[in-house]
């Protein structure tokens, strides 16, 4: 299917992006020992919009656990170049991993923005700007010096909670300059950071230029029948979709909002049911979309919306929409396209499983609502306590095909702080939580020991906590028991693993029902 589809691409690129972290320090070493002129550069045709699709996928779970703002800004049109295209996907990911780790923990906004200039002196080569920036605190200017050294890193408090090699912008600056090119950086205090890589590239020869993917070659404007309706939160996403959008010849209104109220709300129902939306589109957000559920009488016509993974997973789960009316961001250009269009040529889409609800639960996050406790025999609720994107997506496949996807109901926690309250604030409320270690804003660790704390302190019943996590010595495991978790598993989990957990977990269910009994 296409969710499948996107599991197995999304797990593809983490793969590779994983690949580069390994590499990284014999990349170094080998980097510094040859020096750039000596670097070894691939010559392939390459299109720059499909290696930021691959990027996007590769830094989502970033994005998604810091909950930043990521946007592309690439001109709609633009040459096919010739280089080294993975050392400048992996010089990308260094800089826009960085700039999601130091954007604002509120309202954080990072933006990558690509231009292309072709001088009539020389028509053969292109001159490729790409800018990275972030709304974060910014580098004091003392500490400026030290950005392109190996193992150092500006804010060490970062470093501790966000991991990090130290080597990634000095193998950045190697690369960019054997590629002939420069990197620089300028910041502003509590204003932004912007890092500009120069780089020239030559252009692909006519009959060299790969195959363009069908949203660089075919508008939209063929399978719409009426207008486009855009009601997004404002800001880079927003205008990078609108302006793609009009680049694909679709009639857009643009009623995006700069924070979300009833009048928002009443506008869009007025807009959307008129007759043109009804034979189009209305794109919109998982809050907004909340918002309309309650007024499912009134809404006609086709809707898009754009989210979170553990949104989705919510909105396919109750029924309200299926995985293709559904679009995660940050929002690839491709699945941008795809998705759209399958909405355009539906009459309606329809849920796949049960009929759309009037209400919505809320969904997981700081102010989620955990369902209440149901009895036995009813679908086993889990807790996934997972920064990571891709993670969350294996984990909730891997509950699937040991349960069975009808015998499940999964809730999504981006991290500890999350986790701990989704966990507590209604009560006992799951039956599993499968537990990630470390996480930005509150670790696993941290995460178990106040569940613990609370459940000894409200004298109820104990969740099955099972620990998830990379690190794989015995003192790792020491620490998660300790925490006062049940199991330690490593990963990457597998099938049998994941049947291990499942099995462990009903004979501890077991012996807490005869507990209780007696």
């Amino acid at each position: 299917s296409t969710l499948h589809e996107e599991y197995v691409r999304s797990s593809l690129t983490s793969a590779e992006a994983l690949l580069g972290i390994i590499n990284q320090v014999l990349e170094y070493a080998k980097v510094e020992s040859a020096g750039a002129e000596e670097i070894r550069l691939s010559d392939e045709p390459f299109h720059l919009a499909t290696l930021c699709d691959e990027l996007v996928d590769i830094v989502a779970a970033r994005v998604a656990s810091r909950e930043v703002e990521f946007a592309v800004h690439l001109p709609q049109s633009m040459p096919s170049m010739r280089g080294d295209r993975f050392r400048l996907r992996q010089c990308l990911i260094n800089l826009c991993d960085n700039a999601v780790k130091f954007a604002r923990e509120d309202g954080g906004v990072v933006t990558l923005r690509g231009t292309v200039d072709i001088s009539d002196d020389n028509p053969d080569t292109a001159s490729l700007q790409l800018e990275v920036r972030d709304n974060g605190k910014g580098i004091p200017t003392e500490k400026l010096s030290l950005l392109f050294k190996p193992f150092s890193q500006v804010d060490s408090h970062f470093a501790r909670q966000h991991g990090g090699t130290g080597l990634g912008l000095a193998i950045t600056k190697k690369i960019v300059e054997a590629m002939d090119g420069s990197i620089t950086c300028t910041s502003q205090p509590n204003v932004a950071t912007c890092f500009t890589l120069a780089i020239p590239f030559a252009l692909t020869k006519t009959a060299d230029i790969p195959a363009l993917p069908e949203h660089m070659q075919i508008g939209l404007g063929g399978f719409a029948k009426g207008k486009v309706l855009v009601c997004l939160k404002q800001g880079p996403h927003s205008e990078t979709l609108l302006e793609t959008y009009r680049h694909w010849s679709l009639d857009v209104t643009d009623i995006c909002y700069q924070s979300l109220s009833e009048e928002t709300t009443e506008t869009v129902l007025e807009r959307a049911n008129e007759d043109d939306f009804q034979k189009g589109m209305l794109v919109t957000d998982y809050s907004l979309f909340r918002a309309l559920s309650a007024h499912s009488d009134k809404m006609r016509g086709r809707v898009l919306v754009l989210g979170k993974f553990a949104e989705q997973m919510e909105a396919i789960q109750t029924g309200l929409l299926d995985a293709n009316a559904f679009l995660i961001c940050p929002a690839k250009r491709s699945l941008l396209y795809a998705r759209s269009k399958y909405v355009l040529t539906t009459d309606r889409h329809k849920p796949t499983s049960r009929p759309v609800q009037t209400h919505i639960p809320d969904p997981p996050g700081p102010s989620k609502e955990p369902p209440s406790k149901e009895p036995t025999g009813s679908k086993l609720k889990v807790l996934i306590v997972e920064d990571h994107v891709v993670n969350q997506k294996v984990a909730i496949a891997m509950l699937g095909k040991t349960i069975g996807k009808d015998k499940i109901d999964v809730h999504i926690a981006e991290n500890g702080q999350q986790g701990l309250q989704m966990a507590t604030e209604k009560g006992h409320v799951y039956d599993l939580v499968l537990m990630d270690v470390q996480m930005p804003f509150m670790d696993g660790l941290e995460a178990t020991r106040r569940i613990r704390e609370y459940e000894k302190a409200k004298g109820g019943p104990r969740y099955y906590i099972v620990a998830m996590t990379a690190h794989a010595s015995k003192a790792d495991a020491r620490d998660c028991l300790a925490a006062g978790m049940d199991r330690y598993a490593s990963k990457p989990l597998t099938l049998a693993v994941m049947n291990d957990i499942i099995n462990e977990f009903w004979e501890w269910f077991a012996r807490q029902e005869r507990k209780d009994k007696n």
